[in-house]
């Protein structure tokens, strides 16, 4: 049994192996020659049957010049390994070069990159994939990667997708914050030990594990060995307590409205209005503009038309009629106020971004922003910058995760609404006919409610219909049994986030097994070649499900003459207290169109577990693939007859 393709809701991943910032430089890479050791290496006894290992990391960060730059050299040992030559990276100097077992060298400089827009929640980035050339089994991948920023506070990845021999990291932290202040949270392989030599800080690796590749991991960075580095001498309380101050005046400058935007307000509502067709009215008008996170970028000469290059408050925002994520919700903040209401941004740390961790004493855990309204005794939670996210929805990300709000002179931490599963719900409806000799015919019809649409209608904006249409097949095909082929005939409501998405396909083909008095159909046409979850018996990582949700599968199965059900499975239902539920019934054909009814129910209400509550989830998944690879016996005539003349 597996859960839904989430591929929409993927974040970027910036290469195979690591993840680095952006903004390039010029100078001069230094290669290592590879030893004839290295080149002869065929396995290797530290990491048996791993497709690659990393012979080399580097990484050296210059807070005073903002440069960072990665050095990393990786043995391919099998065919699974070569696709170490692929990158998919942010925009920065690189340069990559092969190394064949007879010591030829294919050098490889990656063009510059192009704007392409990649299927992610957040920001179109200048990106270009690659693969580099003539990768063999035995090559060594050696690559070059410099960026830089203009401050940051490094996060150190001490693991990566392979066995790692030997890794060697170091930070100058800038000058004019001075080596003091510089501190550190970190998750150290055992017996590993960060130094600070002068105004420098080290750390050096040996024989690394590569990272844990298992189902439902929370964020990589937050999953793996780890040097999360900031820059402060203040205490926990004190730095959180500056930073919300600092910032509510920061939001308070862009958010308060004007007379224009008090003016605009006033043709968006009325003042019969209730509270929440007001929120509604105003939200939607936010939603109507151009997310600028999501289009192109303009050219210079047509920011200058616009008079306004750089929004500097919210109506400035509405006097465009675009903004980025940020600017929209700080938009959104303002007209409810100017409507008359209490309304504040919160920063919060996204579920695919990062676990908020409260003594990493840094801002940018929080990369994201909503808006919380009071209305009466009530907090309510807006995502107007993503766009096409339904009203009173926070896109799945942005649920159920720590934030920061500012009132007055007072900080709070606290966590974001979620929705119930039911307010992620996908429906999956099958009307099919069935002939003695297997044969079917029909078509499918999926309804997404509430949330479950917008990873599709965010792939719209950043792609096309088509896309979308594209994707809805391919996973539609790679879930029904095999011999059944679908073809997408329609699809509604993709830019109405207000109405459920609806997408019907057309069935053909052959279903199930026939023998010579027998028909043998899986009971489960949605699920029984899903991918099974939580095979293993143990786990090392807790379990972070990506967003609540549920999902009703129906199979309506008309058998023509011919056909008799022999044997049903029964009705099972079970499920995780407060955590999750699954039902499966079948119902025998009771009707004139003599239609077999299999249904199958999930919902997924809570999302994250610890190691220790593994096996229970192990435990209840592996029940359901159990549940989902029953079959149902059906008779052909000739065998009907003939059980029917043995009575």
């Amino acid at each position: 049994m597996s859960l839904p393709r989430r591929t929409i809701l993927a974040w970027l991943t910036l290469s195979p192996l690591f993840f680095a910032p952006a903004f390039a430089l010029g100078a001069k890479f230094e290669w290592t020659p590879a030893t004839p050791a290295e080149l002869a290496m065929t396995d290797d006894s530290k990491a048996p049957g791993a497709p690659a290992v990393i012979l080399s990391y580097e990484e050296t960060d210059n807070g005073d010049s903002g440069e960072i730059l990665i050095h990393m050299r990786i043995k391919v040992l099998k065919d699974a390994g070569r696709n170490v030559g692929d990158f998919s990276r942010i925009d920065g100097e690189f340069q990559a070069r092969t190394i064949h077992p007879d010591g030829t060298i294919v050098p490889l400089v990656i063009p510059t990159p192009k704007r392409i827009l990649g299927i992610f929640p957040g920001k179109a980035q200048p990106t270009v994939a690659t693969a580099l050339a003539d990768v063999t089994v035995g090559s060594i991948v050696e690559y070059f990667f410099r960026s830089s920023s203009n401050f940051y506070s490094p996060i150190w990845v001490l693991q990566h997708n392979y066995f790692a021999h030997a890794a060697h990291l170091s930070l100058k932290p800038p000058g004019y914050v001075g080596a003091k202040k510089l501190r550190w949270i970190a998750k150290l392989p055992p017996g590993a030990t960060i130094n600070r030599v002068g105004d420098h800080v080290t750390l050096d690796l040996a024989d690394t594990a590569p990272a844990p590749d298992e189902d439902f991991m929370p964020p990589f960075a937050s999953a793996i060995y780890n040097v999360r580095f900031f820059y402060t001498l203040e205490s926990t309380e004190t730095f959180w307590g500056l930073e919300g101050l600092s910032h509510k005046t920061a939001w308070d400058e862009f958010c308060t409205p004007d007379k224009n935007l008090k003016a605009a307000v006033l043709t968006l509502i009325q003042p019969s209005d209730s509270d929440a067709v007001k929120l509604h009215k105003i939200y939607l008008a936010v939603q109507a503009l151009e997310n600028t996170d999501f289009t192109r970028q303009r050219t210079q000469k047509e920011e200058e038309r616009s008079r306004i290059v750089v929004a500097q408050n919210a109506s400035d925002v509405w006097t465009l009629q675009r903004g980025n994520s940020f600017q929209l919700t700080y938009l959104f903040v303002a007209l409810v106020r100017a409507a008359g209401y209490e309304a504040t941004p919160m920063a919060v740390a996204s579920r695919n971004h990062t676990v908020f961790d409260r003594e990493v004493l840094s801002w940018s855990q929080l990369d994201s922003i909503i808006a919380i309204v009071q209305v009466d005794t009530r907090r309510l939670a807006f995502d107007p910058g993503v766009p096409r996210c339904p009203f009173g929805h926070l896109a799945p990300w942005h649920a159920r995760v720590t934030g920061i709000t500012i009132t007055g002179k007072k900080m709070s931490f606290s966590s974001t609404p979620y929705d119930t599963s039911q307010g992620s719900r996908s429906e999956r409806v099958a009307d099919l006919t069935l002939d003695p000799a297997g044969n079917v015919s029909g078509k499918i019809t999926i309804t997404f409610k509430g949330i479950a649409g917008l990873p599709l209608r965010l792939a719209a904006i950043l792609e096309d219909e088509q896309f979308v249409r594209t994707e809805i097949e391919k996973d539609m095909q790679e879930i029904v049994p095999a011999g059944v082929e679908v073809k997408i005939n329609s699809l509604s409501a993709l830019s109405d986030p207000e109405a459920p998405l609806v997408a019907t396909l057309t069935v053909t083909g052959k279903f199930g097994v026939a023998t010579s008095r027998r028909l043998l159909i899986p009971a489960q046409f949605f699920s029984s070649t899903s991918k099974r979850l939580f095979v293993t018996e143990g786990r090392t990582t807790p379990i972070a499900f990506p967003d609540r949700y549920a999902t009703g599968d129906q199979m309506n199965l008309t058998l023509l003459a011919g056909l008799v059900p022999e044997t049903l499975p029964t009705s099972k239902s079970i499920s995780i207290p407060l955590a999750s539920n699954f039902l499966s019934r079948i119902q025998a054909p009771l009707d004139k169109r003599n239609t077999l009814i299999t249904q199958r129910n999930f919902s997924l209400d809570r999302l994250d577990y610890t190691v220790e509550e593994y096996t229970a989830l192990h435990n209840y998944f592996s029940q359901i693939a159990g549940i989902d690879q029953e079959q149902i016996s059906l008779l052909t005539a000739a065998a009907h007859v003939t059980q029917l003349g043995s009575h």
